[in-house]
């Protein structure tokens, strides 16, 4: 922010000073407004389009994880394995 302060005597009232305030912040919060504005529409755009990249990404995690727990196994078998499988367990309701 490049703007310069008013003198003292320019800042008497709460308005004067809420003015002031304003008028120094206004680019920065511009700026990270219309950031967050383009975040959201980047995140409705995936929705749309049926693109899940954080569950993707915890599933191959897990893929990898599950390949170096048991090193012995195939490996190409235990990712595909563990694509497949749901990140949750299912929970059964108590009869």
């Amino acid at each position: 922010v490049t703007t310069e302060l008013p003198p003292m005597e320019d800042l008497e009232t709460y308005l004067e000073v809420g003015s002031a305030s304003w008028g120094w912040m206004e680019p920065v919060l511009g700026q990270i407004s219309f950031f967050l504005l383009c975040m959201q529409f980047a995140r409705s755009q995936m929705q749309n389009l049926g693109m899940r990249p954080y569950y993707n990404w915890q599933k191959e995690r897990r893929a990898q994880r599950l390949v170096s727990m048991y090193p012995k196994y195939d490996p190409e078998f235990l990712s595909m394995y563990s694509r497949c499988t749901e990140l949750h367990a299912s929970h059964k309701l108590s009869p």
